[in-house]
């Protein structure tokens, strides 16, 4: 019989992994190496060199662009295991397939804006490296274009009953065994991450609230009320103290204005018991508690 909380998982979530590779614009060089070997008195392991040979702005656009994506997948899902998957909400996944398109479709301009501007990049490195310009440091571009990747890959979580391999019964059954362990370790890690995240906007709240004299901006509100309004959907494993106290921040923090948070010293001091309570109450499933 399955457990019905796996099985609830696998149903409700899925498993979205995400890569880039680009080219790092650098090289070494054993000239300058053995230069310094020889300089220095020292054997040659002593040394790493390495150049740049394109400006650091000529391939910021593809950190710029994975770095959104990351943060914005990063939002919309939990830590997997330990191997860089993460677990989606299914209510998630059209909304995530949309924003791909649209982040990939920047990736692709940005890569297409760069080999266009590519024999450029090598005529200004001529200038700027003087004697260290090697030709053969620059890739070709059909050799370029091998470095630069973009993977998004959804999967399903992974069932016991998955499992196909003829093997003994006995076998069998400890290798089902092992997926179902490794299904419910990561479910933990799940609830946890979401957990800790409700903890940190709190935390961060009351933290203002009982400053006095701390300026804050709306956001100490607005994150709340975006993270509480999106955590039922990521609440895979339907975990009821998480519900519980998501319900309880909707009522008692969502409510407060942050313009009158500002004017009105004692209902500062209403909204900081409030989520002091709500601190104590989350410490013993977070970080906080820990």
């Amino acid at each position: 019989m399955s457990n019905p909380k796996q099985q609830s998982l696998t149903e409700r979530a899925m498993l979205v992994s995400f890569a880039t590779s680009f080219w790092s614009g650098k090289a070494t060089d054993d000239s300058v190496e053995d230069e310094l070997t020889k300089s220095h008195g020292t054997e040659k392991d002593v040394h790493e060199y390495r150049k740049r040979l394109v400006k650091p702005e000529d391939i910021k656009a593809f950190k710029g662009v994975r770095s959104r994506f990351r943060a914005y997948l990063k939002e919309k899902s939990s830590p997997w295991l330990n191997d860089g998957t993460r677990v989606l909400a299914a209510p998630f996944y059209f909304e995530i397939v949309k924003k791909e398109a649209e982040v990939r479709a920047e990736w692709d301009k940005v890569l297409a804006d760069f080999f266009k501007k590519y024999p450029t990049i090598k005529a200004v490195a001529k200038k700027r490296m003087g004697s260290l310009y090697k030709e053969d440091d620059f890739p070709t571009v059909e050799s370029l274009k091998k470095r630069f990747d973009w993977q998004f890959v959804v999967t399903a979580i992974p069932k016991k009953e998955d499992w196909r391999v003829d093997l003994g019964e006995k076998e069998s059954a400890a290798v089902q065994k092992q997926i179902e362990q490794k299904v419910q370790e990561a479910m933990t890690k799940v609830t946890a991450d979401l957990w800790d995240r409700l903890y940190e906007v709190v935390e961060k709240f009351v933290i203002k609230m009982k400053n006095s004299d701390a300026t804050f901006r709306d956001s100490i509100i607005e994150n709340i009320r975006e993270l509480v309004s999106i955590l039922p959907q990521m609440n895979i494993t339907r975990d009821p103290k998480l519900e519980k106290a998501v319900t309880d921040i909707q009522a008692s923090l969502c409510k407060f204005n942050p313009d009158e948070l500002r004017e009105d010293p004692k209902m500062r001091k209403q909204a900081a018991d409030a989520a002091d309570d709500i601190l104590k109450t989350m410490a013993a499933y977070t970080g906080g508690g820990r």
